[in-house]
């Protein structure tokens, strides 16, 4: 069986540029966007200047650890002075405070 011999293509027409869209009736055209400005300079980045930090023997003057109880919240503290001691308290923040008074009233004595 003979195949049929195929159509020459049609040559394609050229695309017509699109008209400007109308704007309609009642409603504002928009302004066309404006270039965007140039950022402003960025300052400059100041060198800092650190100071000499005055190098200290360390020394460990106190220990402190902190546990929770079933009930209550523990601190256990070991310092120089004092000693082992061991403070309860039934929230963490009371539990703080009072570590935090054991360690001002053991330091601030001179």
């Amino acid at each position: 069986m003979a195949r049929k011999p195929r159509r020459p293509q049609k040559p394609r027409r050229a695309t017509k540029p699109k008209a400007k869209s109308i704007p309609k009736k009642g409603k504002p055209a928009k302004p066309a966007p404006r270039p965007a400005k140039a950022a402003p300079p960025k300052p400059k980045a100041v060198p800092t200047v650190r100071p000499v930090r005055e190098e200290f023997e360390e020394e460990t003057v106190c220990s402190i650890e902190f546990l929770q109880d079933n009930r209550s919240f523990i601190a256990r503290l070991d310092t120089n002075r004092g000693g082992m001691r061991e403070h309860r308290a039934p929230s963490f923040t009371d539990l703080l405070e009072l570590v935090a008074e054991d360690l001002r009233e053991e330091f601030l004595e001179v």
